[in-house]
């Protein structure tokens, strides 16, 4: 965005205000794996407000719940993550308790 300033003064004319701030970069892929290969997956690095992440989405939407589940599992531990120390809160939350 070349201008930031612009969309600023107009949420602030407009009444809106900061509710928190979110600065998200991030490198993404595709990608597919042996652990189930009929699921593909969405990668991403991620840095939020300078904290590190990894995001991975199922890119499908239809299909067996439990599979797809097993099979996020699956692929964070060939990735070399702990499933048990996923995440699950929303950006709001994660943000708010580190400031």
């Amino acid at each position: 965005m070349e201008k930031p300033e612009v969309i600023r003064e107009m949420f602030e004319v407009a009444g809106y205000i900061c509710w928190f701030c979110k600065e998200k970069r991030a490198y993404g892929v595709h990608c597919s794996s042996s652990v189930s290969p009929e699921i593909d997956f969405h990668l991403e690095l991620v840095t939020v407000n300078g904290m590190k992440y990894a995001e991975i989405e199922v890119t499908q939407e239809e299909g067996d719940a439990d599979k797809i589940k097993a099979a996020l599992n699956d692929f964070s531990v060939q990735l070399g993550l702990d499933p048990l120390k996923k995440d699950s809160r929303s950006w709001v939350e994660i943000i708010s308790s580190y400031y």
